[in-house]
């Protein structure tokens, strides 16, 4: 927990106060007249459970800090974060953000005007919440969930018409062949505010567009109260903000997004206009992390200072990254008021379509009360923004970034650790910093911000982890966050769409003695959801003569426990097409290098179109002896797929469905029945033929105790023909065949 925050809130009422009776001037403010948003939300679709507020801050409103990864473990990795925006109208300041509170947003839209009242405030202290699952269930049989019934298009709420019913804006693939995308509508309503009281027309195929599995609205303003801890006027921003996240095998499932849309309702010209995040990331154990930052993924991060975190995630300690994918609009064409005539990103044009900023600052700072630690207004934070210091001192490279003779930079211990410039060498001979708790944030800017305007940004916080205990495993966990953010911008580039993962599997557990078994069946219920699973990939180039993922087969993994994140293969069931040993880019995880490896290894033990769905498990991989009667052990089925000819990534996964088991002594009628054993069948009166059938008992788990017979008999199932006038020379043919009959229950349960 944090041990430090700034206290000075009181000080500055008093100052404020004797201000006005001394008939000074201070700042103006706008008077407070709406109640701080109290409506909470939890994106927890994947691997992280991310608790949203409506005041502009994230994870943390004064107590309850939740940014948990895995999200069953009750380990934090961010403690707070929040927006920061900042600028100047005639060379005056105007600033809306926080770092613990005073909050300076507030629920609700602001009119074109830009004012709000209590009364909209309070209407919009809520949050709308949809997962794919809720689509899905409309589509199949018209049940709407509340928040999918009422989503606000009216208030800029982004939609989008399904053309081809899959649920999914389809950004980048013509999926049903018409030749026409699922194009987004959000714009619509930045450009003409309010649909009025229009509600989206689900029976029309308008749809919530969440991006991902799940998404999360909301709309906040900075104009429903004083900024009492910036202390700076308000600036008049109306904020649409959608969190969504992706459940994956992958990276993805360990990351959540963000996507902030700011509607500027001034009236005049905001120059120098900057927007940053600000994160207070306790990894963990707070007061140990390191920060970094590589310009070249727009990633600032922060990871452990030693190898053990303690009273956190022990000795395998993650790393965490902001990527900041998309900054300010600054060029949009030659009659665009977005046009600064800069270039912005250095490609030799300007304001050409489409430029945007890029992350232009990583700034830190340490908790404390000193001029590189917490910013206490909103002038601090401002300096923070462009690269200064509190008191306007440069960041410059080398030691902390202040006491150095260095040149000056924009980003803070960009070297890629244990290199210089990193926290763990400051100096280029490898001395280090001494861990803390570490604060940091990424700005984008300046640039100008018109009335009317909206400017959009796009960030992604992704998590990762070491899979085995090396000698420095907190800095491979900076390799691999590095590798995997690879993938999330992947993901980004292709406008986040990715086609479905193979569906994942509902896994029946049978604790036996010294053995359990597993049994699985799509979600579905139905195995050829999984089997016949064959869909485009949006890596693979058209003139690629496989553009498909197609499934291949399942992974049977073991992990040491609930928390443990990698596992280990202990077996894999593919289907027979020579597709084994798939080579594709991964990380190294004992060094944490990029290497050419294998990222899937199947032994074709399957038939051409299906593969076993059970398997029985005698030994703990771990130890390599026996299962104990009475320990608990963890497994995880995961079906997955195959493109070889993907430039992306070549093997794409279901989501794994874990499962906790617990051999223990089998008691009743199975008892008498091993597994593999075969139950000898009694002759009837009657039967036709010589032959036998006996019982192979798979689960004894799953032995009913009813009695079965196995009945053989004759049908006809033609007419031989012989080509004759005499119809009596035709004769029937039939044909043996049988029938397996409950006799407890009188059900025939296969054959006529």
């Amino acid at each position: 927990m944090n041990a430090f925050y700034p206290i000075n809130r009181r000080l500055t009422a008093v100052l404020v106060g004797l201000v006005a009776l001394l008939g000074l001037s201070a700042p103006a403010q706008a008077q407070a007249t709406c109640n701080t948003g109290s409506a909470e939300a939890d994106l927890d679709i994947n691997n992280v459970r991310a608790k949203l507020y409506n005041i502009g801050g994230l994870f943390w409103r004064g107590s309850g800090a939740q940014y948990l990864v895995p999200k069953e473990s009750g380990l934090g990795a961010v403690f707070a974060s929040g927006i920061w925006v900042g600028g100047k109208v005639n060379g005056d300041l105007r600033f809306a953000g926080s770092t613990y509170g005073p909050w300076e947003y507030w629920p609700g839209p602001l009119t074109a005007a830009g004012t709000v009242t209590p009364a909209v405030c309070q209407t919009f202290d809520r949050f709308w919440k949809v997962n794919i699952s809720d689509i899905r269930a409309y589509n199949t049989d018209g049940t709407a969930a509340p928040d999918l019934q009422s989503w606000p298009i009216a208030y800029g709420a982004p939609f989008f018409v399904d053309t081809n019913g899959n649920g999914r804006r389809d950004a980048t693939l013509d999926a049903n062949g018409d030749g026409t995308l699922d194009e987004p509508r959000v714009e619509l309503s930045i450009t003409s505010p309010g649909y009025g009281t229009r509600q989206i027309d689900l029976a029309g195929n308008e749809r919530p567009d969440i991006i991902g599995d799940q998404g999360i609205w909301w709309v906040m303003n900075d104009k429903g109260g004083s900024h009492d801890w910036s202390e700076q006027p308000a600036i008049g921003l109306e904020v649409r903000a959608l969190a969504f996240a992706f459940q994956t095998a992958d990276a993805l499932n360990n990351t959540t997004f963000y996507r902030y849309q700011f509607i500027y309702r001034g009236t005049q010209d905001m120059t120098d206009s900057y927007i940053g995040i600000f994160s207070d990331p306790d990894l963990g154990d707070a007061t140990d992390d390191f920060v970094g930052s590589d310009p070249s993924l727009g990633l600032g991060f922060v990871y452990n200072g030693d190898s053990f975190d303690a009273n956190g995630y022990g000795p395998l300690p993650p790393a965490l990254g902001y990527d900041f994918f998309q900054g300010p609009l600054v060029g949009n064409g030659a009659a665009s008021s977005f046009n600064d005539g800069i270039d912005n990103d250095g490609d030799g044009d300007v304001d050409e379509e489409g430029e945007r900023l890029a992350v232009e600052k990583f700034f830190y700072f340490t908790n404390g009360g000193t001029v590189t630690s917490d910013p206490g207004t909103g002038e601090e934070a401002y300096s923070y923004m462009q690269g200064l210091w509190k008191d306007g001192t440069p960041l410059k490279e080398g030691g902390d970034g202040y006491n150095t003779n260095g040149p000056p930079v924009d980003f803070a211990f960009p070297g890629d650790p244990p290199r210089f410039w990193s926290e763990y060498n400051v100096d280029g001979t490898g001395r280090a910093n001494n861990p803390a708790d570490r604060r940091f944030g990424v700005s984008s800017g300046p640039f100008t911000f018109k009335p009317g305007q909206t400017q959009e940004i796009v960030f992604g916080i992704v998590w990762s982890q070491a899979v085995s205990a090396t000698v420095q495993p907190q800095i491979v966990s900076v390799r691999q966050l590095k590798f995997d953010d690879r993938t999330v911008q992947a993901a980004f580039n292709a406008e986040f769409s990715l086609p479905e993962p193979p569906p994942s599997v509902a896994v029946v557990v049978s604790n036996l003695n010294q053995e359990v078994i597993l049994e699985w069946n799509s979600v579905t219920g139905d195995i050829d959801d999984i089997f016949d699973y064959d869909v485009e990939s949006p890596f693979a180039p058209p003139s690629a003569a496989d553009n498909t993922y197609s499934f291949e087969g399942f992974k049977i993994i073991q992990y040491r426990s609930p928390a443990d994140q990698s596992g280990t293969l202990i077996a894999t069931y593919d289907i027979a097409n020579n597709v084994t040993t798939v080579v594709d880019e991964a990380l190294d995880p004992v060094v944490g290098e990029v290497v050419t490896g294998v990222v899937a290894q199947g032994a074709d033990n399957g038939t051409a179109t299906t593969t076993p769905t059970s398997i029985s498990i005698t030994t703990d991989i771990f130890t390599n002896g026996p299962l104990r009667n009475g320990t608990s052990y963890y497994y995880g089925i995961q079906p997955y797929a195959v493109n070889e000819a993907s430039t992306g990534q070549k093997v794409f996964a279901a989501p794994v469905t874990r499962v906790e088991v617990r051999p223990t002594l089998v008691g009743g009628i199975v008892t008498n029945v091993a597994t593999g054993t075969s139950v000898p069948g009694v002759a009837g009166d009657g039967n036709i033929g010589g032959g036998s059938a006996t019982a192979t008992v798979l689960n004894p788990a799953s032995v009913t105790g009813a009695t079965y017979n196995v009945e053989f008999f004759q049908q006809v199932v033609g007419i031989d023909d012989h080509g004759t006038a005499d119809p009596g020379d035709d004769t029937e043919i039939k044909q043996t065949s049988y029938r397996i009959v409950n006799t407890t229950t009188g059900a025939t349960i296969f054959g006529g």
